[in-house]
């Protein structure tokens, strides 16, 4: 069932950002409130309720693929799904996604698309009994404008949403691109040799220490460009910027903004 969360203010593990008590279970130090989550067994309803696949099975990888971006966060609930109640003693389904977390961006028609080419390859991933519901999917694009909300607003639709990728930690972006015309092997050599994230535009790697130097020095090898082909930046650099606030990267192929502790970076067009 959903749980209260809330953010450490220490360091005393880098590698999370999340947790389920007040206090540090380390040096106790209090961490900052952030509110009521779901649980597991809420989250995975919740995705398949938007979009009609099983939440686990081999179909994950091509799905997330496939789907990347496409997804933008309920504005109301910042995509938890649930709200606080009673001052924070208990919780509420969000009243605007009806717990869905996020809404997808595009036509029924692109959803459909996506769909069948997944179900194409895994058509055991369908869920039971689905039926897309137009009216909360596009919920997002006419999501409030209250003068309040202009400035957020503003965010989110210069945004490009086909190409959101979040990252934590210090964060290698490389433009694909220049990945296909560089990298020896190409693109999906590069993919299966390192950790990486990507869509049809960028590729990223997230380490939680100084670890990219045999990853860097390869892309250099190979006659990618630091600052023309790739980019190298802290992405949880952000402790004192707001959710949702555009980040500024020293390139202007990239840009993004924050979100919980992290950043969702895009290509730019």
């Amino acid at each position: 069932m959903p749980q209260q969360m809330w953010r450490p203010s220490c360091h005393c593990n880098p590698g999370i950002y999340s947790m389920g008590s007040p206090n540090c279970r380390d040096c106790g130090q209090p961490g900052q409130y952030d509110g009521w989550h779901q649980g597991m067994h809420e989250a995975m309803a919740a995705y398949t309720k938007r979009t009609g696949l099983a939440p686990i099975g081999p179909h994950r990888r091509l799905t997330d693929e496939l789907f990347a971006g496409r997804f933008g966060l309920c504005r109301t609930c910042e995509g938890r799904g649930v709200l606080d109640a009673e001052g924070g003693r208990t919780w509420k389904v969000c009243t605007d996604c009806q717990g869905l977390c996020c809404f997808f961006r595009g036509t029924m028609r692109e959803f459909q698309e996506i769909r069948a080419r997944i179900l194409e390859q895994f058509p055991k991933a369908a869920a039971a009994s689905f039926e897309s519901d137009e009216k909360l999917r596009r919920y997002c694009a006419d999501q409030g404008q209250e003068d309040g909300e202009k400035g957020l607003w503003i965010v989110r639709k210069l945004l490009a949403p086909e190409a959101e990728i979040r990252c934590v930690f210090y964060t290698l972006a490389v433009r694909n691109e220049a990945l296909k015309k560089k990298w020896r092997g190409g693109l999906s050599d590069y993919w299966s040799k390192y950790n990486t994230i990507h869509n049809a535009s960028l590729t990223v790697s997230c380490f939680k220490g100084p670890y990219w130097d045999d990853q860097y020095g390869e892309l250099t090898g190979f006659g990618l460009v630091e600052g023309k082909d790739f980019i190298l930046f802290d992405a949880s650099n952000v402790t004192t910027m707001k959710d949702f606030e555009p980040f500024r990267f020293r390139v202007d192929w990239l840009a993004g903004y924050v979100h919980k502790a992290g950043m969702m970076i895009f290509l730019r067009h």
